[in-house]
């Protein structure tokens, strides 16, 4: 399993796939050198939201409806830059 992880990830990060990371701050499990790697991802926007584990349970609103991932879902969100905004 750890194989076909490692591999799905070495080609996520180089894709031209358009992806949107939420990034946790301050967070706690992905973090240092793992968010970093995340971070570096090709074609990627990020978008940080409040909070430590499980993001979607204190933050809902914020993950849905009007948001950078109701953007992702319709295709309107900037691909191929490094945008991140604080939500």
């Amino acid at each position: 399993m750890t194989q076909i992880v490692d591999a799905y990830s070495r080609w996520l990060s180089t894709s031209n796939v358009p992806k949107l990371f939420i990034n946790a701050a301050p967070g706690t499990i992905l973090t240092g050198a793992q968010r970093e790697f995340c971070r570096a991802w090709a074609n990627q926007r990020e978008v940080t939201v409040r909070g430590y584990h499980f993001i979607q349970r204190p933050r809902p609103p914020r993950l849905g409806g009007r948001s950078p991932i109701e953007g992702a879902r319709r295709g309107t969100h900037e691909t191929g830059k490094r945008a991140r905004t604080k939500l």
